[in-house]
């Protein structure tokens, strides 16, 4: 029998920060409707069905009248079992998604002057009865649209690490900085290493929940290394890479997370082998091992995605310069397939996967203009298309999506721009750009940084 679940009509919106409740004209009675698809078109009435557990739900607070010059923001969301029971699960708190594992996910933005829209898995709790009804509870500040302090909203928190240790900082999404202290080991096997170098030309990854470098570290007993950020300090792992992985090699989470796919060795090692430049391996967190499988084309700075669930690269070079450079691959269980080419020679640019399956290329150097590139292409059901432009050009950058944002922290600039590293932030709802703004900058080099999400009192 399958299991559904039904919600009643008394799905409520609180205000809980309001500039016009002195005003008895404004009418604040905003409302929760639930769609039966992502177009938002046709509302589900409860009274006479139900929704399926393990679908989708798609929900829209709807504001009753616009309100000049205010914009409200959702800050808090409960779904709650209306028995005894009194079963209640989070979707959203303090303004932020609750990963609980039910997918939820803003459809828009969650700040509007009139719908804010949002989808989760459909769930019923172990304890209820498949003929419960539940009911969505929502709280929203309603701001005055200069308020920035009441629109701010879930505050994301990165940890950067730029070219010199000593330089590594955190920035919330609003672009607040504070300055870090991580130590990390001054010899591996022996041999001492430049510390202030340590993850400089490294590519990093988030592994059965720990955070990890990989290679990098301007040298070859660093280019091997596998280190793991634990709380104020890098660990460095027994367990080494076969191959050696430089600035213009790439990391990529796989498999849920369980693992990382490190590709595209560098120039150190066997340089006549058939296959440098190409090869990749796998690290699980205790072993690493290489693939079976090699790519078709050279990578070098081509970095990695997610594209339709599966590794994908773009674009390119080698560390001898040699082509084609727009060459798109994406690894199957079978092996390497090559996809349509990007319409354009372009590297050193940054790759993010978007929950839609499509695939974000933004950045990088075009040698045939020869300038960086401000330029957003998606790769979407098999085709690229440009869907906007970053506000300042970067190249060798690195680039971290929580949400819909996808934060880019400029590796290098323009020679007229050589002290200004600006970090952006893209918002991206349905494979559309919506918003690219400049959160923060910086006067010194970023090459490859590395990036984490941390929580808002992180400090070392």
């Amino acid at each position: 029998m399958t299991a559904t679940s039904h919600y009643n009509s008394s799905n409520a919106v609180t205000v809980s920060q309001t500039i016009n409740a002195g005003n008895p004209f404004v009418d604040l009675s905003y409302s929760i409707n639930f769609y039966d698809s992502a177009d938002y078109t046709n509302k589900v009435d409860f009274s006479s069905t139900s929704i399926t557990v393990g679908n989708t739900l798609f929900a829209q607070i709807e504001a009753p009248e616009l309100i000049n010059d205010t914009k409200f923001i959702v800050k808090r969301c409960t779904v709650t079992d209306n028995t005894d029971a009194g079963y209640s699960l989070m979707l959203v708190n303090n303004f932020c998604p609750i990963d609980n594992g039910l997918n939820f996910r803003w459809r828009s933005d969650s700040t509007s002057d009139s719908v804010v829209q949002f989808e989760y898995t459909n769930f019923i709790f172990p304890g209820s009865s498949e003929t419960t009804e539940m009911t969505l509870d929502c709280e929203i500040n309603l701001c005055h649209v200069d308020d920035s302090e009441c629109l701010k909203g879930c505050e994301k928190h990165i940890l950067v690490f730029p070219s010199y240790m000593a330089d590594a900082y955190t920035i919330s999404s609003s672009g607040q900085m504070t300055d870090v202290s991580v130590s990390a080991p001054s010899t591996i096997d022996s041999n001492t290493i430049n510390f202030a170098e340590y993850t400089g030309g490294s590519h990093f990854a988030v592994v059965r929940g720990e955070m990890y470098v990989f290679g990098g570290g301007y040298g070859m007993e660093s280019n091997q290394k596998i280190a793991m950020l634990n709380g104020c300090e890098f660990t460095e792992l027994p367990v080494k890479f076969t191959f050696y992985y430089g600035a213009e090699s790439a990391a990529l989470a796989i498999d849920g997370g369980m693992q990382a796919l490190v590709c595209f060795d560098t120039i150190y090692g066997l340089l006549t082998h058939e296959n440098k430049g190409k090869r990749c391996e796998v690290f699980d967190a205790f072993t690493t091992a290489p693939t079976t499988f090699v790519p078709q084309y050279h990578h070098g700075f081509g970095k990695l995605g997610m594209y339709q669930g599966q590794p994908t690269t773009a674009g390119g070079t080698s560390s001898l310069n040699v082509g084609p450079f727009k060459k798109v691959e994406t690894l199957t269980p079978t092996g390497w397939t090559s996809l349509a080419d990007h319409p354009k020679n372009i590297r050193a640019h940054v790759l993010i996967g978007l929950d839609s399956g499509a695939m974000v290329m933004a950045g990088g150097y075009n040698p045939d203009i020869p300038d960086l590139t401000r330029e957003i292409w998606l790769l979407k059901d098999g085709l690229w298309s440009n869907i906007g432009f970053l506000s300042d050009r970067s190249r060798e950058s690195s680039a971290l999506r929580i949400g819909n944002d996808i934060f880019i922290v400029c590796g290098a600039q323009s020679t007229e721009k050589l002290n200004y590293f600006p970090i952006e932030k893209l918002t991206i709802v349905d494979d559309e750009l919506i918003n690219s703004e400049v959160i923060g900058s910086k006067t010194n080099q970023n090459q490859q940084p590395v990036l984490f999400e941390v929580s808002a009192d992180f400090t070392c």
